[in-house]
């Protein structure tokens, strides 16, 4: 019997470890609260259950308001990638402005080389006798 509790106690440790580094919102951190102890106060044959479902059930919940309030939580969102000793901290929307700021320099690029093509076929148009670069 203290074997079994010995490795449920492990067991429930190491689950609980994965959690160490996550960053929640306030909506999850308030809606596992409440969660908890509506649960607790429902489940009164089984506090320790209804307490442990609600923080599920709340937590849940609280995740799903902070999302649509734009608190996103977790390495998706705003874990950024080490850069140069500091971590960029940077969401989806500023991952989205970067793309669009990228297309539009590539955007200018290509329109400045387009520029160029029809300056040249315009020299070379009145000017294919005198220049050997016109190929004409």
């Amino acid at each position: 019997m203290i074997r079994l509790r010995l490795a449920m106690i492990a067991l429930v440790a190491l689950v609980l470890s994965g959690c160490a580094g996550m960053q929640f919102g306030p909506g999850t951190t308030t809606g596992a609260a409440v969660g908890a102890v509506g649960g607790a106060v429902i489940n009164r044959e089984n506090p320790a259950a209804g307490a442990i479902i609600g923080t599920i059930i709340g937590g849940a919940i609280g995740s799903t308001v902070d999302n649509n309030n734009g608190n996103y939580s977790g390495p998706v969102y705003n874990g950024g990638h080490r850069h140069g000793g500091h971590y960029d901290r940077c969401d989806w929307r500023c991952q989205d402005y970067r793309r669009a700021q990228e297309q539009a320099r590539r955007d200018a690029i290509r329109r400045e080389e387009v520029r160029r093509q029809l300056e040249w076929q315009e020299y070379c148009r009145y000017n294919w006798r005198r220049d050997y670069r016109c190929g004409r």
